[in-house]
């Protein structure tokens, strides 16, 4: 078992939940690959059994990395918490505000962002080889 959950100590509403994996990684862009999806592999059955157990309709998965963030425990965890109409959290609770962005922007970021993804997240082949195709028998 790589990752455990268990409840927030002082919840955002009742049931609030921490997955978190064993290992330690500071924030999620050090977490390999291989336990970031161990940790989302229980998120919708811990999701599920909190909406079930606290008789809520949704739940929030809510991950912050680093203290600009409001990152406050410097160990990768996801908070699941579930959520109901009307709840304390209702409404704009994370205070998001849009901002416009020109195309040819948007363009310029996605190619400097793309040049420091791995390339596997890019689409393309990896760094380590492909086995030689076997030719017909």
């Amino acid at each position: 078992e790589k990752v455990v959950a268990f409840l927030d100590i002082n919840p955002l509403h009742p049931g609030h939940t921490l997955i978190v994996p064993k290992a330690h990684y500071a924030s999620l862009d050090q977490l390999p690959a291989a336990l970031a999806a161990a940790c989302m592999e229980v998120a919708p059955a811990i999701g599920g059994a909190l909406m079930k157990a606290t008789g809520t309709q949704a739940f929030n998965i809510i991950q912050n990395n680093g203290k600009i963030a409001g990152q406050e425990v410097f160990h990768v965890h996801f908070h699941v918490v579930p959520r109901s109409a009307g709840d304390a959290m209702s409404g704009s609770w994370c205070k998001w505000r849009a901002q416009s962005l020109a195309n040819r922007d948007a363009k310029m970021l996605l190619r400097s962002i793309s040049e420091f993804l791995p390339a596997t997240t890019q689409g393309t082949p990896s760094a380590q080889p492909s086995p030689p195709s076997q030719p017909p028998a």
